[in-house]
């Protein structure tokens, strides 16, 4: 039988003297100790003991008791502070959101408050005691990594990730590498889009153009094929990582440096409204903060170019997709703060994030269909001529495949998967064993760059096609047949990206799942 802690009181206070002499494994008692129990352990679930007692099974809340004995679990402290800080967008619309699912994954209830100078915090709550309270602030990276070291903060989650330079810090204070899947969780993405307002007829800019624009060496629309009209160009301010990464993408390459004439706004939604209502306005948002004015779509110096929708962000072909960071330093942290981690990676959390403005980790479907584009290229760009026999290889291979947005990359400059690559083989795996997916056979499919030969090309892609097997099956999260699997390599048949830049070959040497 299960009866609450309070339904059974008198009864449990009855029998306390009865039940005090004989060997137990745990006792619990009342906060205000006039009620105890003894008895076995049977379970700690969901923040309660379930407890075999002399009068039968019972279940208690832990917030009401504490727990005596050697088998006693651990049990997360009441009143726990979790400091978050980040930039305004991801503390005022990300946060919340993904706190609310932590919340309903400990059976808590929320209170939201704004704090006078500004921040805000939002309690979870069970009954009158407060299990945690997450107190957070607007912070652009910088400040951020900088007041986490300091110790100002338990987490912080950013828009890009930590550099050399913060790693390097963290570990000369002790406090952990950071660039590893233990202090760096990826939660969510979302890309980076030019901007132009609705009115402005300009619907494609090239790489070229776009450094061009934003460095101030083109100030006229009509040379970008417009009106004669001058650039009215807008930016988020520079601490802010949109800005941060744009300029590496788009900027650095070319040695070229923002125009000094850019309107600085104090945040990427101030730069989208501004666009928007600007009929002459060029400026840089991340997808998450479009609202009204028009993404411009990239031509690469190629020819390549990918959507900017939730396939092309999911799957990183996207050239301006970024992921969001979460970070958390090796020192003593709350006990809540990596169960609320792990509860934005689970399914649950990721449909959470699904229902915001940013892009969730799970996976999106499509087929060659979509992909004709870079079809076209892989065909007839004079560079690919050596690979057309991988490529009808691929064809043969996808074309009644479908072509899961789950992609596993490479850290830069290495042969190791980076750090999302083992949570994506856990979110795969899952989704194999959902009944849509169980009987379907998977192809992990490898592709490099075009640097060196195509022979060897081909045998190295598919040494990364068996990496990624590899990393599937150790986590052992999921039953699955490792026989459904097949692994496959063409080599640098199939860009997603040019091959004359760093930053496009990266995004070449990758690992493709496919479904059939």
């Amino acid at each position: 039988m299960n009866r609450s802690c309070f339904e059974m009181a008198a009864a449990i206070g009855a029998v306390t003297l009865l039940a005090g002499s004989a060997a137990a494994d745990i006792r619990l008692t009342s906060k205000d100790g006039s009620v105890s129990v003894r008895g076995e352990l049977v379970s700690f679930e969901d923040g309660n003991y379930v407890v075999n007692s002399v009068l039968g099974e019972i279940t208690v809340a832990a917030a009401l008791v504490t727990c005596e004995g050697e088998e006693c679990p651990e049990v997360d402290p009441l009143g726990q502070v979790i400091r978050v800080a980040g930039s305004p967008q991801l503390v005022e619309d990300l946060m919340p959101v993904l706190v609310d699912e932590y919340a309903l994954q400990a059976d808590a209830d929320l209170r939201v408050r704004s704090d006078d100078d500004g921040g805000s915090g939002i309690d979870l709550l069970q009954g009158e005691d407060v299990l945690a309270t997450f107190e957070m602030g607007a912070q652009e990276a910088d400040a951020a990594f900088q007041g986490l070291l300091r110790g100002e903060y338990d987490m912080i989650v950013t828009g890009r990730p930590i550099t050399n330079s913060e790693v390097e810090a963290f570990l000369d204070a002790g406090l952990g590498d950071l660039s590893t899947p233990a202090r760096e969780a990826i939660v969510a993405q979302d890309g980076l889009l030019p901007v132009v307002s609705p009115d402005n007829p300009v619907g494609v800019l090239s790489d070229a153009q776009l450094d061009a624009v934003f460095s101030g060496q083109v100030t006229n629309w009509s040379q970008l094929g417009g009106g004669d009209a001058p650039i009215n160009l807008y930016l988020p301010s520079e601490a802010t990582a949109v800005s941060e990464i744009f300029y590496t993408a788009m900027l650095e390459p070319n040695f070229s440096v923002y125009a000094a004439s850019a309107d600085r706004l104090d945040s990427v939604e101030a730069v989208s409204d501004a666009v928007a209502g600007d009929a002459f306005g060029v400026g840089v948002v991340s997808s998450a903060s479009l609202r009204g004015a028009k993404p411009v779509s990239l031509a690469s110096q190629c020819g390549l170019s990918s959507a900017a929708d939730s396939f092309g962000i999911k799957s990183e072909d996207y050239p301006l997709s970024r992921r969001i960071y979460i970070y958390t330093a090796a020192r003593e942290n709350p006990s809540r703060l990596e169960k609320f981690v792990n509860s934005i990676r689970s399914t649950e959390g990721q449909a959470m994030v699904e229902q915001t403005s940013f892009v969730g980790l799970g996976a999106d479907v499509s087929n060659l269909n979509r992909h004709g584009v870079q079809l076209a290229y892989a065909l007839t760009d004079p560079a690919q001529t050596g690979e057309l026999q991988n490529l009808r290889a691929f064809a043969a291979e996808t074309i009644a495949a479908q072509r899961l947005s789950t992609t596993f990359r490479f850290a830069s400059g290495s042969s190791r998967l980076d750090n999302k690559a083992a949570a994506d083989a856990d979110r795969l795996l899952a989704l194999l064993n959902d009944p849509a997916y169980r009987d379907r056979e998977v192809l992990l499919i490898g592709f490099t760059d075009s640097i060196g030969r195509s022979d060897v090309n081909t045998v190295l892609s598919v040494r990364r096609a068996e990496q990624v097997l590899e990393t599937i099956t150790a986590t052992g999260s999921q039953a699955i047949d490792p026989n459904r699997f097949r692994v496959i390599g063409f080599g640098a048949a199939y860009p997603v990206a040019c091959n004359t830049s760093e930053a496009g070959r990266q995004l070449n040497r990758r690992v493709e799942v496919w479904v059939r």
